[in-house]
């Protein structure tokens, strides 16, 4: 009799463990699940652009949001729809509004020019080659995960004449010189070039 007991006592412990995988492993792809739905409705918030950056944790049922923005609505309109995410119960928004200046918007368009209208970066910009294979594989590079990009490999954070280069290049030399060209816009004080090398944006 005892014998059957701890055969019982033994398949009770295993399907309890079995049910406790499974009840991870459904956690796991719903918190998934969920963090697709914050990343792919950040990157599509319209006026989302490469002046911007957007960032998210995801805990619980929380969201908070985090990064730069130059135009006041973005910021509201970016809580507006995470809170509408199902599962979702609160967004905590600490994305900083960007002060209005006409120095600063003066140097976000330089710096745009000098780095998207470069010969040498010009594939970065919108239907460039580089950009290309960006808006194809952006998703796959793990470390912006809950960093949406948008639609721009490059983003230009400008704040007081100071200078934050975030995104995506396919090579140190690229990340270099965009330091370079930001740096050599009249008016920059500091450039903070916080741009990621991934070679899988080189064409195959």
């Amino acid at each position: 009799m005892r014998i059957e007991q701890i055969k019982v006592l033994g398949i009770g412990i295993f399907l309890l463990l079995i049910m406790s995988m499974d009840k991870k492993f459904s956690q796991d792809r719903s918190r998934e699940t969920i963090s697709s739905n914050i990343r792919e409705t950040l990157e599509t918030l319209p006026y989302y652009g490469m002046f911007d950056h957007l960032v998210f944790q995801f805990e619980d049922d929380e969201v908070t949001l985090g990064g730069y923005v130059y135009q006041p609505n973005l910021k509201k309109v970016a809580e507006r729809e995470i809170s509408y995410i199902k599962g979702i119960n609160k967004v905590d928004n600490q994305i900083e509004l960007l002060p209005v200046s006409t120095n600063d918007n003066r140097i976000r368009m330089s710096i745009f020019d000098a780095i998207y209208r470069s010969q040498e970066l010009s594939g970065y910009g919108l239907g460039g080659e580089i950009w290309q294979i960006f808006s194809q594989h952006v998703q796959k590079h793990l470390y912006f995960s809950q960093e949406p990009l948008g639609v721009y490999p490059i983003h230009i954070i400008v704040k007081h004449g100071n200078v934050i280069l975030i995104g995506l290049v396919n090579s140190a030399q690229d990340k270099n010189l965009a330091g370079l060209k930001a740096s050599g816009v009249s008016g920059v004080f500091s450039v903070t070039n916080n741009l990621k090398v991934d070679q899988k944006m080189i064409q195959q």
